[in-house]
């Protein structure tokens, strides 16, 4: 994922929590702004440490949803990517060639 793209979605986030929690003085955005970087570079760092597959994206959703998880990060991680479910063939026909 591109810095641009993790920026706009943690925009997007900030935006969100800011609009939620009605903080909005400039320290408390500051404040925000900073935990996410650090959570960019923590997590950046740990995918290139532990050679985890897949995207920094794949990983922070990974691990937001496994955050009391108390087992290794890295088996998190690949146990995850084990548990994606292989395309469903069924017999219907295409209406479009794709």
């Amino acid at each position: 994922m591109s810095l641009f793209k993790f920026f706009r979605f943690q925009f997007t986030l900030l935006s969100l929590t800011c609009t939620f929690s009605r903080i909005t003085s400039p320290n408390a955005v500051k404040t925000q702004i900073w935990i996410a970087v650090s959570i960019y570079l923590l997590v950046a760092i740990l995918k290139k440490r532990l050679h985890l597959p897949g995207s920094l994206h794949t990983i922070l959703q990974i691990l937001e949803v496994n955050i009391f998880e108390k087992r290794p990060i890295i088996q998190i991680v690949k146990n995850a990517y084990k548990q994606e479910s292989e395309p469903v063939l069924c017999n219907q026909l295409n209406l479009f060639n794709s």
